[in-house]
């Protein structure tokens, strides 16, 4: 959940809130459901239906069976595979939706500005990503925050918002929803929501009881709202009638182009304590526009999000990770689905993740074109970061190791990171768990930020490519390896904060790391020598210490008193003393203050 001012509200943010509600809705009505509905005349459309959604901070289009993918905003800006919640992100774009005449693109536009402070804009473009113009933007704080952006079927923009308010030393959470023209003028509040800190969960949920609208109906008379009050979502729809309940455990929802149906994506419940529902039954369902008859359309596998109906009626699209649900949102694809159930589909493969899918308006052929994975090749788009600033040699594996792909590439603290969270298969029982790079300065050895797991006892030291390569393998199957090499300390492996399942990572994987890593820019060559180790003044005299102090005394005891190191230290070195002794003498490297 987002905390003040936090990054989380960036994801569409799926809202609890309370019954309590009703009381602070105003009582504005629906411009649009009270005349009749004047709509341009679209210029003639494609044969083939089309998704925009957001992917890597930009807009990409593909055509309903995941061919003629186009990229319409941010073409030549970084792409956006940021792991770390604080990492600094110039720009990113996403909540993207085609304007019901077809000819407009909208979406969300953020910009981090110093510390934890962003900038969001909405903007308006033509249909193809070009001529955009930023009709309102605000700043993060005071200003609130974006939760809901969407078309009303009049083509005036709505933009739902919310802002945490200190009020008599009490926290007061605030809802509204605003009308727009294209323009971004002809603003007004059309409906808002306010709680009190006495409705937020005691369980520790931030902002547990608040709102969001999710769809408006295909005339305008009617809105459907998710809201909750801590321990399950709601889903509410609000007409020419009072505010009524539809459907509980509903995270979000579309209706049907003739507005008779909802499909839903059962979500959120909780008991008292906080704990997972037992009747829960997630997954992908369509209802009756009233809240009657539910079926699933689709199984509870994985996460399901952002479903939406196409104009034809036909097909459903949806963002989801049921390929490696343990991988969580990294993993997101685009996926379509019949409305009977029938021939899901894999629509995009690759990294990094794919989300908030929305259909264009044009009422034509939705089918994908063929069902499962439909033999999409994986396209990693991840690339490491172009900063000089780092030790020699900067190293990576490339974009795929034995079918995991790159997910993130980011910097910390001098170090190079890479996670290799996604899976490039349908079938998930083909799926790898998870594998982190770590590329560490040597005179900053202590930053073991991705939580591999190495344990230095259990090293087992070779000389691999011309560097110092150290494997380990536990017990239970964990592995890690530190390649020295260079300025730098590569480490991978198994790392404590990927819990994903698949195939366990295993020796063999480590092995083809070493035999991809690669300079960054440069092509992978398993034969190229790397550079030798470098060590620090210090290492290298308690190494060559170490050693003699052995061969003088033949007591490990004794040598490690000499050389100041440890027992365990000075017998692992005994113990491997014919490996070591064919990297010596290192080169010594010397360490600013």
């Amino acid at each position: 959940m987002p905390t003040p001012g936090g990054r989380d509200i960036r994801q569409r943010w799926r809202p609890v809130s309370t019954i309590a509600f009703f009381a602070f809705v105003l009582a504005a009505s629906w411009a649009w459901a009270q005349s009749s509905t004047s709509v341009a005349k679209a210029a003639p459309g494609p044969e083939k239906a089309q998704i925009v959604y957001s992917n890597g901070g930009r807009i990409i289009q593909i055509n309903a069976d995941g061919t003629g993918r186009k990229v319409l905003t941010r073409k030549k800006g970084p792409v956006v595979a940021e792991r770390s919640w604080d990492a600094f992100i110039p720009a990113e774009d996403y909540r993207p939706s085609i304007s019901p005449d077809g000819t407009k693109l909208l979406f969300q536009r953020d910009r981090d500005l110093e510390g934890l402070n962003w900038s969001s804009a909405i903007v308006v473009a033509n249909r193809d990503g070009t001529g955009q113009k930023e009709i309102a933007s605000w700043n993060s704080g005071k200003a609130g925050a974006t939760n809901w952006l969407a078309w009303s079927p009049d083509n005036r923009v709505l933009v739902g918002r919310y802002r945490l308010d200190i009020a008599n030393g009490k926290e007061v959470n605030r809802y509204w929803t605003v009308s727009m023209n294209v323009e971004g003028t002809g603003r007004k509040v059309i409906n808002s929501a306010t709680f009190r800190q006495k409705d937020f969960a005691s369980y520790g949920n931030f902002l547990a009881s608040h709102m969001t609208p999710v769809d408006i109906s295909p005339n305008g008379k009617a809105q459907i709202y998710v809201l909750g009050n801590g321990r399950q979502n709601e889903l509410w729809v609000r007409d020419s009638q009072n505010p009524r309940l539809l459907k509980r455990g509903v995270d979000d929802a579309s209706f049907s182009p003739d507005g008779s149906s909802i499909v839903f994506e059962s979500g959120t419940c909780r008991t008292g304590d906080g704990k997972v529902c037992d009747v829960r039954q997630p997954g992908l369902w369509i209802m009756d526009s009233d809240g009657s008859d539910p079926r699933r359309l689709l199984g509870p596998t994985g996460g399901t999000s952002n479903p939406e109906w196409s104009a034809d009626g036909q097909t459903i699209v949806f963002n989801s990770n049921r390929n490696f649900p343990g991988a969580g949102k990294v993993a997101s694809e685009i996926y379509s689905i019949g409305v009977d159930g029938s021939c899901l589909a894999w629509l995009t493969n690759g990294s990094p993740e794919s989300t908030e899918p929305s259909w264009a308006p044009e009422a034509v052929d939705s089918s994908p074109g063929g069902c499962g994975a439909k033999a999409l090749t994986p396209l990693v788009e991840v690339r490491p970061d172009t900063m000089k600033n780092r030790p020699s040699p900067r190293l990576w594996a490339g974009p795929e190791i034995r079918g995991r792909l790159l997910s993130s590439a980011s910097a910390y603290r001098g170090s190079d990171v890479y996670y290799y969270e996604d899976c490039a298969f349908f079938d998930r029982a083909r799926c790898r768990e998870g594998l982190v790079i770590d590329s560490i300065p040597t005179c900053n050895p202590g930053n073991l930020g991705s939580g591999i797991q190495v344990y230095p006892n259990l090293m087992v030291p070779s000389v691999r490519r011309g560097a110092w390569l150290n494997t380990m393998q536990t017990k239970k199957g964990s592995v890690g390896a530190l390649l020295l090499t260079g300025e730098t300390t590569v480490s991978f492996g198994d790392s404590w904060f990927l819990n994903g399942g698949g195939i366990q990572t295993n020796m063999a994987d480590l092995n083809l790391v070493v035999n991809q890593l690669r300079p960054v820019g440069g092509k992978v060559n398993p034969k190229a020598e790397l550079p030798a180790p470098r060590v620090t003044a210090g290492a290298s005299r308690f190494l060559a210490g170490s050693l003699r102090a052995y061969r003088q005394t033949g007591s490990v005891r004794a040598a490690a008193r000499i050389s100041g190191g440890t027992v365990a230290e000075v017998r692992w070195l005994v113990k491997w003393k014919s490996v070591i002794n064919r990297l010596m003498p290192f080169k010594e490297l010397k360490c600013g203050r």
